[in-house]
């Protein structure tokens, strides 16, 4: 889609909100390839980059989480394995039974909607949390 967020979906720390942005965007990357049925060795490289990619930035956010003991951390990260799961169930679907309408708006929905829901929910407190115990902005 190659917009930024919205500014209620910023958590106001730049390396995060960038993360979420080039995330963001690679979930539309791959609606775009399953909209246009785009051939599996490209879905499947276009899986891998998403997965590797979500972990890294899961890390990140993980290791702030952990640095400043964050009280809501093992729910977080219960929902950072959740959206994990989604990466993969899309892409062994998409590389099984094939690209369908139904499994773009089936990966519209676990992915998108639910990457929306993380960062306005989970880390919009996380990002709160961190500026409470981190006012110099280490994360900046």
């Amino acid at each position: 889609m190659g917009r930024a967020l919205s500014e209620d979906l910023r958590t106001g720390f730049v390396l995060i909100d960038r993360q979420h942005e080039d995330l963001y965007e690679r979930i539309q990357q791959l609606l775009s390839l399953l909209s246009e049925g785009s051939h599996s060795t490209l879905l499947q490289s276009t899986f891998e980059f998403l997965e590797g990619f979500a972990v890294v930035h899961f890390d990140f956010e993980e290791t702030a989480m952990n640095m400043f003991n964050y009280p809501e951390r093992h729910a977080h990260i219960a929902e950072h394995a959740q959206i994990l799961a989604n990466i993969r169930l899309m892409r062994g679907e998409a590389l099984s039974g094939g690209v369908t309408t139904a499994l773009v708006e089936r990966t519209r929905e676990l992915l998108v909607d639910t990457l929306l829901h993380h960062i306005h929910g989970y880390d919009a407190e996380l990002a709160v949390f961190l500026r409470k115990e981190s006012p110099d902005g280490w994360l900046l």
